[in-house]
């Protein structure tokens, strides 16, 4: 299970779905849908 290392919220549905997206569909910054901390940012835009 993944949770936010901020508020706790379960984030493992959040997290399957974009790791089941496209990189061109995935967000830049990655933010908790409940408490908007920042949890991760991609780098799939640079080379």
């Amino acid at each position: 299970m993944a949770r936010c290392p901020h508020c706790e919220t379960d984030i493992s549905t959040w997290t399957e779905r974009l790791q089941q997206a496209s990189a061109a569909s995935t967000p830049k910054v990655w933010t908790c849908p409940e408490c908007d901390v920042v949890l991760g940012i991609s780098d799939w835009g640079h080379d």
